[in-house]
């Protein structure tokens, strides 16, 4: 069992590392809060903040065929940060362009891909009556992943940082229930304990952790919003 002074140093330790910027860049820091505006980082009383810095250092990397458009939609993402700056229509006024672009050359991260597909599903779900949901959709993402309860009050606490990047790896790495569990799309059905059949649902199995993102989502949406 860690002693008192054990616990209040990896808090304090925790809370010093995520208290520093994501990175000690400006450009980066620029277009990390560039991103959080298109999704918000507030969710009622609660805010999560560094959970989206935590997302922003997270590398996405992909290894089923067509995920790779998923890297691509996210960092689709700093070319609009960039043309932003280039076109003069950025608050930003310290960056010059070709220097950003440079600078942020790299993997794609997690919060990136999250955004960048929050936009597909707000354009196969589009209704003019709801307005933009983007953020909607990110957050239902969140949700989906077990991420939602990692706030600013909860995130210092003993063992979260790991909880986060275990969440992340599982995702990225596909170590999530075949029914999807445990990642960004899980099914009602069918469902499973573990890689065991447990109840027979609306669609016949299908091993998710084989099945592109882009699928996953459209099995998802199907079942949560489409057969109403």
């Amino acid at each position: 069992m860690p002693n008192h002074d054990d616990i209040v140093d990896a808090i304090t330790a925790g809370a010093h590392a995520l208290a520093r910027d994501p990175v000690n860049n400006k450009t980066l820091n620029a277009y990390w809060n560039w991103l959080i505006e298109k999704v918000g980082v507030k969710k009622g009383d609660v805010t999560f903040v560094q959970l989206s810095k935590l997302l922003f250092k997270k590398e996405f990397f992909w290894s089923i065929p067509n995920d790779d458009n998923r890297a691509q939609d996210g960092k689709a993402l700093r070319f609009e940060f960039v043309n932003e700056i280039d076109d003069g229509i950025s608050p930003i006024k310290f960056l010059e362009a070709d220097a950003a672009r440079i600078e942020l050359e790299g993997p794609c991260r997690c919060l990136e891909m999250l955004i960048g597909l929050a936009r597909r599903m707000e354009i196969v779900m589009s209704s003019p009556t709801e307005g933009d949901q983007v953020s909607f959709w990110f957050w239902q993402m969140i949700e989906n992943l077990g991420l939602d309860r990692f706030n600013d009050d909860e995130i210092f606490e003993i063992g979260s940082l790991d909880q986060v990047d275990m969440i992340l790896d599982r995702m990225v790495e596909r170590t999530y229930k075949r029914n999807g569990e445990g990642g960004l799309f899980p099914l009602r059905g069918p469902k499973c304990c573990g890689d065991v059949l447990i109840e027979e649902g609306v669609y016949p199995l299908r091993d998710q952790r084989g099945v592109e993102i882009w699928y996953q989502m459209c099995d998802w949406m199907l079942e949560n919003y489409m057969e109403k």
